[in-house]
């Protein structure tokens, strides 16, 4: 059974949900070469790891996906560059 609080809060985050969404969508427009997680959340002023979910999402549905290649982290490391499907 699912409690009335954990409804509450399931629909208190529905629309952070959906402008985190359009905002990650909105960098990949910006974007037409690619960009990473943590390019878009430096962007939009969001942690990479919370980009990530919402692009898992996106992928998900059909709006996003992997270039097939990759940038570059700031510490170096190797990363996905995402672009709009």
């Amino acid at each position: 059974m699912i409690q009335e609080t954990s409804r509450e809060a399931y629909a208190s985050i529905l629309p952070v949900s959906a402008k985190m969404a359009q905002d990650v969508l909105n960098q990949l427009a910006q974007n037409p070469d690619g960009i990473t997680s943590q390019a878009i959340g430096d962007n939009i002023g969001r942690e990479h790891h919370s980009v990530s979910g919402t692009m898992r999402g996106l992928v998900l549905d059909g709006h996003a996906k992997a270039s097939g290649r990759f940038g570059q982290t700031r510490s170096g490391r190797k990363a996905i560059l995402w672009v709009a499907a």
